[in-house]
Formats: C-alpha cells, sequence, structure tokens
C-alpha cells in the first residue's frame, strides 16, 4: 500500500492511470486501522494533504482547491479520526488546538439542511438523502450530530 501514497500525501486506488484523492486516503486509513499496523502509510504526508483540502468556506474538498462536497468531509473527519489526529475531545478543545478549522466546518454543516429538510452535499444542490448519511457520519465522529434536524429529515 506504501507504494500507492503519492509525495504530496494522496493515495491511488491502482498503481498506475488513476484518480488521487480523500477517498483514498480514507480506504487506506480503514485498511491500516484494521490491520492494526500503519507501515503502509506516511500519517503526517496524509494529514498534510488533507489538510490542503478544506476550502474557504470550510467543507472539504476531493483535492486541494476543489469545492466542498459532503462525502470529502466525511472521508477527511473520519480519516483523521482513524489515524488519530482527531480525539474523543476535538469539539471540548479551544478551536486553536484544533487541526482543523473546526468553527468554519460546522458552519458549513448547518448550512446543508435545506428548507425541505433534507441534506445537500454541496451548495445550491438539492438535498438527498445519502448526505444525511455521509453528513451525519462525520457529525457522529465530531459528537455533534444534534446540529441536524432529525424531525426534519423524516
Amino acid at each position: 500500500m506504501r507504494n500507492l501514497q503519492q509525495p504530496d500525501g494522496s493515495f491511488m486506488p491502482i498503481h498506475t492511470g488513476a484518480e488521487m484523492d480523500l477517498r483514498f486516503i480514507y480506504c487506506a486509513a480503514a485498511i491500516c486501522y484494521m490491520l492494526e499496523n500503519w507501515s503502509g502509510m506516511d500519517k503526517e504526508k496524509a494529514k498534510e494533504y488533507i489538510l490542503d483540502c478544506q476550502s474557504y468556506d470550510g467543507g472539504f474538498g476531493l483535492t486541494p482547491g476543489s469545492e466542498s462536497h459532503g462525502v470529502a468531509t466525511d472521508c477527511t473527519v473520519a480519516s483523521l479520526r482513524l489515524v488519530g489526529f482527531i480525539k474523543d475531545d476535538l469539539l471540548s478543545n479551544s478551536a486553536s488546538s484544533s487541526i482543523i478549522d473546526v468553527p468554519l466546518l460546522l458552519d458549513w454543516i448547518m448550512q446543508r439542511q435545506g428548507k425541505d429538510g433534507g441534506i445537500q452535499g454541496r451548495p445550491n444542490k438539492d438535498s438527498d438523502t445519502c448526505y444525511a448519511l455521509w453528513i451525519g457520519g462525520f457529525l457522529r465522529i465530531l459528537g455533534e450530530h444534534n446540529f441536524i434536524d432529525q424531525k426534519a429529515l423524516c
């Protein structure tokens, strides 16, 4: 797996000719976590790549400079948690002690639940039930799932 990690910290799913983005960092982190063997991942390089993907609006894009997206943000938070860079007490600490801009991230999250009660993965897109999973998933990891109006989702 170490051969799939790129110099910038991202991962490819196969050895040649493939895209590289946060989804594959998440896959690599999940594999290393399950095997309890981190020899296949340079965690610091992966962390730097992940942090480069946080957008001006607080969410995370799949690659640096890309539009924030619910799936990318879930992959980010889950990866950082699996690798050990996000601890249980992330939000109980001051924002300055966090490796990600948590207040900005939570602001972005708060804007994802639409007037119809559904959740959108990106601004100005229709709500989609899959984003209840993705956005709900990383809110659960952060311990902030109460940000979602669960009644409105039904």
